[in-house]
């Protein structure tokens, strides 16, 4: 038997749907820059390319409009 040293999971919405949580957190944060929370279907289409785009994505852009994924 070959002993295991290192063993990684990837729970994020493999092993454990987070999702809720992610986009919880993300409200807290605009909420508490005093932006209005965004639904959760809408910041789980910000994700993917790292966690700063999720929140660029998230604060929209200066102009009003939303910003959508690229």
């Amino acid at each position: 038997m070959i002993a295991v040293k290192l063993m990684v999971f990837d729970l994020d919405g493999t092993l454990a749907d987070t999702g809720a949580d992610l986009a919880g957190s993300v409200n807290r944060t605009l909420q508490s820059l005093g932006i209005p929370a965004r639904p959760d279907t809408e910041i789980l289409g910000f994700v993917g390319d790292g966690v700063r785009k999720l929140i660029e994505r998230s604060l929209g852009d200066p102009y009003g409009t939303v910003s959508m994924r690229r």
